[in-house]
């Protein structure tokens, strides 16, 4: 039965509950005034009341366009829902919603968005379908937004509901108030250290994982990795961002919940952009396109599109840490990052950082992050590395059919203390390695007082010492070391722990990383143990 079939059982239910009061509070016929108010009263809190009904419809395009619905919402409305009707394409189209401030690219007035796992949403001023924001319903024109995933052609037909005042579902719901919104959490531990993470959980606002069956709230998410050995995580639900308006509310003691977004720019390309670091009232508009290469669909492009630069200036204009999620998994399929020929052009269309290990490493095609990190290495970029689950559902298995928890892989940051400011300032300035779980092994670079992430400036001639320190690892374990992507030292742990020293030459410049690979026993070489951001090196009077 679907909300707006419960809608009507609602009201069918409270008519008959009406009449019931009505026939009992007449008596002889002596209070008619009386019993005619208490009636009207019962009526306004009891069940809705449908003031205009529209069917808006559109051809959605091909993937990766987005059809933009406009309708005119009357002055008095407290209730609206909008659902896909017969017509549409059955699959592989969301459903958003955009209020009278118009729907211009990052400036817009934005209500909130699902993927193709739900096919009907509600928002009303003080509840809303999970990921859209409740609130006032100005009068004015709203725009139904419609993107089209995979469908090539077709025509979208969605039927909108507008409720008056009278528009209540619950008897109960009288009083309406809009949510309170909670400032994010910042200081958790003023302390320097080690802390562990994982950048990239999604909870019950991201539609995919609420279809899941097994997703988790913000509370219980948070408190699912500190029972797992995190000290944070970072929420990054597709393109909605309601989960970080209580943060402070939903966080155990001593653990951290960072306020994010998976940018998510649906099916047809071009990738996902994962931001952490947000305010609690902050979105990020996923509508960013290429301008180059096989997502670049520039003559197609609306007033609502942007290209990246832009929007990755304002990122790092707020300090928002921002990383390409699974840059390569599946190429094609538009999960895969399509803006590396755009910073082929202009290294400005980088993020922050290429989250290189997602989820299993060589199911999200780990390897060819990689070597796309060499080369952008090679060139004297600096770009760091992250890893994240991805947590969708907490059953015990991704998308891809692997076993694995919140915290796999685990991203760990060296900061000056647990907080916001802190864990965000040391992952934009690569200071973190990533290893396979939060009991994986340590696995970090140094040259002489340089940490890693920091950069050494050499002449042309010199050779530059870098350290290697492995803890927590095991006997057998392969050592790698890479600048710009060559080899330049491969060794066999004889236990669990091991330091090395390796001298590199300072004319290539670049950054030298590390990684530990687990024994030579197939099938379990492709997924590493642990990697580390880079040591840069750079020529001086270059």
């Amino acid at each position: 039965m679907s909300f707006v079939e419960n809608t009507k059982l609602l009201g069918n239910l409270a008519l008959a509950l009406n009449c019931f009061v009505v026939a009992a509070c007449m008596g002889d016929g002596n209070s008619t005034t009386t019993n005619t108010s208490r009636t009207a009263t019962f009526e306004q809190q009891a069940f809705p009341r449908l003031e205009q009904t529209v069917v808006l419809s559109g051809p959605v395009g091909i993937p990766g366009e987005t059809l933009y619905l406009p309708f005119n919402l009357p002055a008095g409305i407290q209730r609206l829902e909008a659902r896909f009707v017969d017509g549409s394409p059955d699959t592989k189209l969301g459903l958003g919603l955009f209020g009278p401030g118009g729907a211009k690219f990052q400036l817009s007035d934005f209500r909130g968005i699902t993927g193709e796992e739900r096919r009907e949403i509600f928002v009303q001023r003080d509840a809303a379908t999970l990921g859209f924001t409740a609130g006032d319903l100005p009068s004015g024109e709203w725009q139904i937004a419609v993107p089209n995933f995979l469908n090539f052609g077709g025509t979208a037909f969605v039927e909108v509901k507008m409720f008056s005042q009278n528009g209540i579902v619950d008897a109960d719901i009288v009083n309406l108030t809009k949510p309170v919104i909670e400032p994010v959490p910042e200081m958790v531990i003023d302390q320097p250290g080690w802390y562990k993470g994982d950048l990239h959980v999604h909870t019950v606002y991201s539609s995919d994982a609420f279809s899941s069956g097994s997703a988790k709230t913000p509370r219980e998410a948070a408190e699912a990795a500190k029972a797992n050995g995190l000290d944070f995580i970072a929420l990054t639900d597709h393109n909605v961002t309601v989960q970080n308006r209580k943060l402070r509310s939903a966080s155990p003691d001593e653990f951290l919940l960072l306020a994010g977004e998976e940018v998510t720019t649906w099916q047809g390309g071009p990738g996902h952009l994962v931001v952490v670091g947000l305010d609690e009232n902050d979105h990020i508009d996923w509508r960013f396109r290429p301008e180059f290469g096989k997502y670049a669909r520039t003559p197609l492009w609306n007033e609502n599109d942007s290209p990246i630069i832009p929007l990755l200036e304002t990122l790092r204009e707020k300090k928002i840490f921002a990383t390409a999620a699974h840059p390569y998994v599946v190429p094609g399929a538009g999960s895969d990052w399509g803006f590396f020929q755009d910073s082929d052009l202009d290294a400005r269309a980088l993020p922050d950082a290429l989250e290189i290990w997602n989820a299993e490493f060589f199911a999200s095609s780990g390897d060819l992050s990689l070597r796309q990190w060499d080369l952008e290495l090679s060139r004297n970029r600096k770009l760091c590395v992250n890893g994240g689950s991805d947590i969708h559902g907490f059953d015990g298995s991704n998308p891809l059919g692997t076993p694995y928890k919140i915290g796999t892989p685990t991203t760990v940051v060296w900061a000056e203390s647990l907080s916001r400011r802190a864990i965000i300032d040391s992952l934009r300035s690569c200071r973190a390695y990533i290893t396979k779980d939060p009991e994986g092994p340590m696995l970090v670079i140094k040259s002489a007082e340089v940490m890693m992430g920091d950069t050494v400036v050499a002449s042309l001639t010199d050779l530059v010492p870098i350290e290697i320190e492995v803890a927590q690892a095991m006997a057998g374990a392969i050592l790698l070391v890479f600048h710009n992507g060559a080899p330049v030292h491969a060794s066999i742990l004889n236990g669990d722990s091991q330091s090395v020293t390796v001298n590199v030459p300072a004319l290539a410049q670049g950054g030298v990383r590390a990684e530990l690979r687990p024994p030579l026993v197939p099938p379990s070489y492709p997924t590493p143990l642990a990697l580390t951001n880079p040591i840069f090196i750079r020529l001086a009077n270059n």
